[in-house]
Order: structure tokens, then sequence, then C-alpha cells
């Protein structure tokens, strides 16, 4: 077990809860291989941030302002109408 100053609480879901998967599959992990995956996961945002911070504003593409803009909160950036589109070209017309 690690000491408590090394444990993280679980994401906070967004929207409903039904929507929310932290990732696909990670309820199925051990406990402490999801610590690590989340962990993993914070710690590259984080410096994604920090590097994205340290551009010019006029210099960030669209996909960096975002998250510049959204970093801490909670997001989703799903998009239905494109998934929509996807699956209509992609399943066989009947």
């Amino acid at each position: 077990m690690l000491p408590k100053k090394f444990r993280m609480a679980p994401p906070e879901p967004c929207g409903s809860p039904e929507k929310h998967r932290a990732a696909p599959g990670i309820e199925k992990l051990p406990p402490a291989r999801q610590f690590y995956y989340i962990f993993a996961h914070r710690l590259l945002m984080k410096l994604m941030y920090a590097a994205e911070k340290k551009t010019p504003p006029e210099k960030r593409s669209a996909q960096a302002a975002a998250i510049v803009e959204t970093y801490g909160t909670c997001t989703d950036f799903y998009d239905e109408t494109a998934a929509k589109r996807l699956v209509a070209e992609l399943l066989p017309q009947s």
C-alpha cells in the first residue's frame, strides 16, 4: 500500500456518471495500477500545459489554446456529430 501522502483521489466525474469513464477498462486494473495510470496521465497533462503556457498566445494552435483554457477543469471534447458522420461512412448502408 502506498503512503497516504502519495495516494490520489479518483478523478471527479464530468457530467452524468453513466457518460463518465476515466479510461476504458481502468476499473479492471488492480488499484495500484489504476493509481500509476492516473498519475502518469496527470503528470503528462501538467507537462503539456506547462510547455503550452510558455508559448505566446498568438503562436498557439487551436488545440494548444484549448489545453491552456481548459486545464484543471472538467471538460469533454466529444463531438457527437463527427462520430455519427464517421459511423455512417464506415458502416455499410443497408
